[in-house]
C-alpha cells in the first residue's frame, strides 16, 4: 500500500507498482511469518540431531504455510493489478 501511495505522488500506475513491490518483498514476508530465523534453526537442529520429530514436522508445516501465504498474497495483488506486472 505504501508503494501504491508513493506511485500516485510521482505519477506512475499505482497497481503496477504495488504488484512489483509485492513480488520483491515476498522473501521478507516469509521470514516475518516464520517469526525469526534463529529459533527456527534451533528447532530444526533439535529435530534432526536430537530426534524430536514432532517439533521438526511442526516447524516444517509452519514454513510451508508461510511460503504459501506469501505466494497467495503476491498472487492476489497481481490479480488486483490486472495480471502479471510488466517491468
Amino acid at each position: 500500500m505504501a508503494g501504491m501511495l508513493a506511485a500516485l505522488l510521482v505519477g506512475r500506475p499505482p497497481l503496477l507498482v504495488m504488484a512489483v513491490v509485492a513480488q520483491e518483498i515476498k522473501v521478507w514476508a516469509i521470514a516475518a511469518a516464520i517469526g525469526g530465523t534463529f529459533s527456527t534453526i534451533e528447532i530444526l537442529e533439535s529435530g534432526i540431531f536430537q530426534g524430536q520429530f514432532f517439533g521438526l514436522a511442526k516447524q516444517l508445516l509452519i514454513m510451508l504455510a508461510s511460503f504459501l501465504g506469501a505466494q497467495l498474497g503476491v498472487w492476489l495483488i497481481k490479480m488486483l493489478a490486472g495480471g502479471p506486472p510488466q517491468a
